[in-house]
């Protein structure tokens, strides 16, 4: 296989500064389920293979798979959580979706955000768990679909990034954080690194020159905790994750205080790489929905923090839209991490 193609031979070149385009605003007729906007992210080729296959069944001793057996859903989902976090609402989430399907699905964990990204750009993954931030690269429009938008506990399909310090920090402001520890979540992360990134760049300011330190530490419950104990004075996490560690963390989240909201971010889409079968898609579709009707699926969206799902509308578009504009406006000013 050539550098730069996936395993169909289609190009999935690197992402280019110069191209600034929406996927909001792609023709419809090619997307099921009347939907109209894609994925994409900062894809930059293929990297090595550190995601983590998560065993739905630890300990089995491995099967020979009938000659009649449909081939596995590949399900990728970026660390939000930290990994034992993800793990296990991934692996519940892929046996409720198996069992609907009566088909296997394969739960992988990413290394990384970019790691999910790369495999769904490379045909390595059929349905994607991803950051809002995955539709800053438009190329991807043509590679992968939206299937559903989940609707997001307390916001529905939106969400925000929160400013987090200790509880007794007097910071009023990000403006008040000069000189302190900052962490971020990873460089994809729209809440955990792109808005205070765009926050600071407003300022003309760049993390490293108004940050004591900075670091990632790649999932944002870990944020929430380093905040908690006081190993960082400051970090970006996603509101939904906020709200749920919280609520699992009473004692911790006593010594947490918001500094800042960020506006409204559109909910991240469930994709599906779209050399998936129209059949696929359509059972993925009903067994998504399925998971609403049952307290078991119920409890599984709750640690997730789903509460359900809609179709993207057209208020959804539109926030892509403005979506893809913060990112462009801000890799023009070269205020991003390449």
């Amino acid at each position: 296989m050539k550098p730069g193609m996936g395993q169909d031979g289609r190009d999935v070149q690197p992402f280019h500064k110069g191209e600034e385009l929406s996927c909001a605003s792609r023709a419809a007729a090619r997307i099921p389920f009347g939907m109209t906007v894609a994925i994409a992210l900062l894809l930059f080729g293929c990297r090595s293979q550190g995601y983590t296959s998560v065993s739905m069944n630890p300990g089995a001793p491995k099967a020979s798979p009938a000659a009649t057996e449909p081939s596995p859903i590949r399900l990728g989902l970026a660390p939000i959580l930290s990994v034992q976090g993800s793990a296990e609402a991934l692996t519940a989430l892929c046996q409720a979706l198996s069992s609907h399907m009566g088909r296997p699905v394969t739960p992988l964990l990413g290394g990384d955000y970019r790691e999910i990204n790369d495999m769904l750009g490379l045909g390595q993954l059929d349905v994607g768990i991803v950051c809002a931030g995955a539709y800053a690269d438009p190329r991807l429009c043509r590679l992968c679909e939206p299937l559903l938008v989940p609707l997001l506990i307390g916001s529905g399909p939106t969400y925000q990034s929160y400013l987090v310090v200790q509880a007794q920090n007097p910071a009023r402001s990000l403006e008040d954080l000069k000189g302190a520890s900052f962490e971020f979540t990873d460089s994809l992360s729209l809440t955990g690194y792109i808005f205070p990134v765009a926050r600071l760049c407003a300022l003309r300011q760049k993390p490293g020159a108004f940050f004591r330190t900075v670091a990632f530490s790649h999932s944002h419950d870990r944020s929430l905790s380093m905040v908690a104990d006081g190993s960082v004075d400051a970090a970006a996490v996603d509101s939904t994750v906020f709200k749920v560690w919280t609520a699992n963390h009473p004692r911790q989240a006593r010594h947490l205080r918001i500094l800042e909201r960020s506006e409204p971010f559109p909910a991240p889409p469930i994709v599906v790489e779209d050399q998936l079968s129209s059949s696929g898609k359509e059972a993925l579709h009903a067994a998504f929905l399925d998971l609403t009707s049952t307290k078991a699926g119920q409890a599984i969206l709750k640690e997730i923090g789903w509460t359900g799902f809609q179709q993207p509308d057209a208020l959804w578009h539109r926030r892509m839209d403005h979506l893809n504009r913060l990112y462009g406006n801000l890799r023009a000013k070269n205020c991003l991490a390449s």
